[in-house]
């Protein structure tokens, strides 16, 4: 017999409302969602907030803002499936290092896009901080190259006092990243030597 689940009475996971255990399935809840229906959910499903409604709130989202197929749904979906799925490839760089996403956001598209609006053209979804949460603070719409300045592997130097990243100094020197990359990651070359195209 394995041990005794967690006690999770009284907790709440996105619209839903835990209010006892269903005895016959172990690590089972009994939940009440705020639209007034009643589900058994997964332990483990809530706290990965892989469940968060009894269906009602994909319901919503799909029904009655008319814009699934927008890149701002688009990236809200994506946004989620990074997080909370297991089986999404891109899982191991965001919920396996316990990136997630706010429960507002989780609840609804519609809160997702009152926060964030609409996409700029060129632009996606990015953290600002790349260690944080899916969360209206934390998050923008950015360009590519605001992305590529911001990975978590780019690095911070300087150069003739200017605080720049690799990224950035790649650009502004016309040297290919990944040679000045290694350069200065491996090779422990000075930054002047770096940035010098011939060596």
């Amino acid at each position: 017999m394995g041990p005794r689940p967690k006690d999770e009475t009284g907790n709440i996971y996105g619209r839903l409302k835990i209010l006892r255990q269903v005895k016959s399935k172990p690590g089972w809840w009994v939940c009440k969602c705020v639209c007034g229906k009643y589900i058994e959910a997964c332990g483990a499903d809530l706290r990965r907030f892989h469940t968060t409604s009894c269906g009602c709130a994909r319901l919503d989202s799909i029904v009655t803002h008319g814009m699934k197929n927008t890149p701002e749904y688009k990236a809200w979906d994506s946004m989620k499936q990074r997080c909370t799925n297991p089986n999404s490839d891109s899982y191991v760089y965001y919920g396996l290092r316990g990136v997630r996403v706010c429960r507002r956001w989780l609840d609804s598209f519609e809160n997702f896009f009152d926060d964030m609006g609409k996409r700029p053209a060129g632009c996606s979804l990015d953290r600002r901080d790349t260690d944080g949460n899916c969360t209206k603070k934390n998050c923008r719409w950015a360009s590519r190259l605001e992305q590529e300045n911001n990975k978590r592997n780019n690095r911070a130097i300087s150069v003739d006092g200017s605080r720049m990243t690799i990224a950035e100094a790649a650009r502004k020197f016309g040297i290919n990243y990944q040679t000045l990359y290694h350069r200065i990651a491996y090779r422990k070359w000075s930054i002047e030597k770096s940035i010098s195209k011939v060596i």
